[in-house]
C-alpha cells in the first residue's frame, strides 16, 4: 500500500463530474471533502477512496469540519436510552419518531440478502431489525435511531447532524 507521500491522486476528474449528475448515485461533500456512493432509497451511504476510472486515490475526509454531537444533547438521549427497554418506552419518553423505516426499505436490505444467500460464510445472515424510528427533530446536533428486532428488543445509534 502507497504511504501519504507517495499516493497517486485521482487526475481524471470522474467522479466530480458524475456527483454533478442526479442520474449517478454519487455525492460529493463539500464539508467533509468526500465522494459516497448512495444506495438503498438514499438511506445508505459508502464512502469512495478511489476512482472508478483512474484508480486513483480520492480527497481524504477532513475531520475539522465534521459536526459533533452537542454534550449536553447527547447526554440526554443517552440518558432517555438507558432506561428505555421497549419500543412503547421511546414513544413515551420521546413522542411518536419523525421517520419510521421499515426493514424493506432500509438501506441496502437486498443486497446484505444476496450476500447472505451467496456467501453464507462470509455473511451469515444475522438478525434484521423490523423498523427504524429515526428522532432527528428533537435536537439540533444529533439523530437518534432506534432499531427494533423480533422479541421486542431495541438498540439504539446517535449519529451527528449538521447544524444549519
Amino acid at each position: 500500500m502507497n504511504d501519504e507521500h507517495n499516493k497517486q491522486w485521482c487526475q481524471c476528474h470522474l467522479m466530480e463530474v458524475l456527483s454533478d449528475h442526479p442520474a449517478y448515485p454519487i455525492e460529493y461533500c463539500s464539508r467533509t471533502r468526500t465522494f459516497e456512493l448512495i444506495y438503498g432509497n438514499g438511506l445508505g451511504r459508502h464512502r469512495l477512496y478511489y476512482c472508478f476510472d483512474c484508480g486513483g486515490n480520492l480527497p481524504e475526509e477532513d475531520y475539522s469540519t465534521r459536526p459533533v454531537p452537542d454534550e449536553r444533547e447527547q447526554a440526554e438521549a443517552e440518558s432517555i436510552m438507558s432506561s428505555a427497554l421497549t419500543v412503547a418506552e421511546v414513544v413515551s419518553a420521546l413522542g411518536p419518531p419523525d421517520e419510521e423505516i421499515p426493514w424493506s426499505e432500509g438501506p441496502g436490505t437486498e443486497i446484505y440478502e444476496e450476500l447472505a444467500k451467496r456467501y453464507p460464510d462470509q455473511y451469515a445472515p444475522g438478525r434484521n431489525w423490523l423498523r427504524c424510528l429515526r428522532y432527528s427533530k428533537r435536537w439540533r446536533s444529533l439523530l437518534l435511531d432506534i432499531l427494533e428486532y423480533e422479541g421486542g428488543e431495541i438498540e439504539y445509534s446517535i449519529w451527528e447532524q449538521s447544524v444549519e
